[in-house]
């Protein structure tokens, strides 16, 4: 494709003035440059490991509410935002839950959101979870459903789900003991080669983590931001900011396992009373968090690079030509 721009450029080149030529010059070095930053800002040129996609925190009402009043959503552009809990924005969505499921996870899978609702109370495989899916966030906000189906996944009368997450090959869920257990028997982990594996309770592999929650919390969310994995626990009691949430990162699934932190911090997010933590999301794309240039902010990348190419290469040859 570059080459046939080059082509494509050399061909216009050869009607201008030179005078022209140094004007059209001028204006794409300027629109090459804006390109360029735009580019590198979007992360899709750097090849960075840096995360570059936000967080998204699922609040759900402990009351029976209406739609635009049971679930909301608050987001942050970084992990360090939502430790500080510096908001990039927060809304209501129109989701209206079942009085008889609570919010146990959601996830990104690099293109859809998912949301995994559990049964207040215990009930069989193909009763007790079910699973809506959303195209966009902005379809999790208005509630326009792609999909949505019950899984034949049976979770123990004594654990709950806690979290949900995708990591770029499989889906995890958290479940955690309703009792207070000790390390090796309090947080249970569930993993998914696929959606359609999820639906059907099609175990990859499933393990007990050595993590081990202080009583006075549960866990609120589970997510992978492309590099590091991320357990949000929540008070059990209301508390201020900087003592209800509690976030645990891990640098691998095996480290989750082992519960090796990598780190662990209170955030500054004050959930209010009347709401509790469902889940937690990073909007990675699957391939390490970096995000994707768009295709025109690429076309125009491309577009200046061959227009340099060309030009740079006929201003040597002039140069070259005068030197003979």
């Amino acid at each position: 494709m570059c080459t046939l721009l080059m082509k494509k450029i050399a061909a216009f080149q050869a009607h201008l003035s030179l005078a022209e030529k140094k004007m059209l010059f001028k204006k794409l070095i300027a629109s090459f440059t804006i390109a360029l930053t735009v580019g590198l800002g979007a992360g899709g040129l750097t090849g960075s490991n840096a995360i570059a996609a936000p967080f998204v925190v699922l609040l759900e009402s402990n009351a029976n509410m209406g739609a635009g009043q049971e679930v909301f959503l608050v987001t942050y552009n970084s992990y360090a935002d939502l430790i500080s809990n510096n908001q990039a924005s927060s809304t209501f969505s129109q989701l209206n839950i079942n009085a008889s499921y609570s919010v146990g996870g959601m996830a990104y899978d690099g293109s859809q959101f998912h949301v995994l609702l559990e049964s207040n109370v215990n009930m069989g495989a193909g009763q007790e979870v079910f699973l809506i899916t959303y195209n966009s966030y902005a379809d999790l906000i208005s509630n326009n459903q792609a999909s949505s189906t019950f899984s034949q996944l049976n979770i123990n009368a004594s654990y709950s789900a806690g979290g949900l997450t995708y990591d770029g090959s499989q889906f995890h869920v958290l479940l955690e003991s309703n009792a207070n257990m000790g390390a090796g028997q309090e947080v249970f982990l569930v993993s998914y080669n696929s959606y359609a594996d999820l639906i059907s309770n099609n175990q990859a592999s499933s393990a007990f983590s050595q993590l081990n929650i202080n009583a006075s919390y549960s866990a609120g969310g589970l997510t992978y931001d492309g590099s590091q994995f991320h357990v949000l626990l929540e008070s059990n009691a209301n508390m201020g900011a900087g003592q209800e949430v509690f976030m645990v990162s891990y640098d691998s699934y095996a480290d989750l396992i082992s519960n090796n932190q990598a780190s662990s911090t209170f955030s500054q997010l004050n959930i209010n009373a009347s709401y509790s933590a469902g889940g937690l999301t990073a909007l990675n794309t699957g391939n390490g968090g970096n995000v994707v240039s768009e295709p025109a902010t690429m076309m125009l990348v491309l577009i200046g690079l061959s227009f340099l190419s060309v030009f740079t290469r006929r201003k040597d040859g002039r140069c070259c030509q005068a030197r003979i």
